[in-house]
């Protein structure tokens, strides 16, 4: 069970294929100098749009260790990773993540009310 932070959760549910997304495939053959930058970028994005629990733009998601790298963020738009602002895509938020989202709110409310019930006193 992941505890909340804020709207969103601490731990968020992602494909082990995620890089190999055709996407992906393509901003490497086609910007290889960026391709570290993008996946840093990329992956800072989700984890933190999770962490919110709405999509944020990569210029807020990404990690302080690292400097934002606008070339990169620039290429994540162009092969479609990102959308025009910088976030993740709002039709695949919608389809991928919101319903997770729900079910996992559903679920936190239903262990909260589990946990206050008493089982003796049935």
């Amino acid at each position: 069970m992941s505890r909340p932070d804020t709207e969103g959760f601490s731990i968020m549910d992602v494909s082990t294929h995620v890089l190999d997304d055709p996407k992906f495939l393509r901003l490497a053959i086609a910007r290889p100098e960026l391709y570290a930058d993008c996946v840093v970028g990329f992956i800072a994005t989700l984890a933190r749009s999770w962490s919110k629990g709405r999509r944020v733009a990569a210029v807020e998601a990404w990690p302080a260790y690292r400097p934002a790298n606008p070339d990169a963020i620039d290429a994540l738009i162009e092969f479609r990773l990102l959308d025009r602002n910088g976030r993740l895509p709002a039709a695949w938020w919608r389809a991928e993540v919101v319903p997770f989202l729900r079910r996992r709110i559903t679920r936190r409310r239903r262990l909260t009310l589990l946990r206050g019930f008493d089982r003796e006193a049935v």
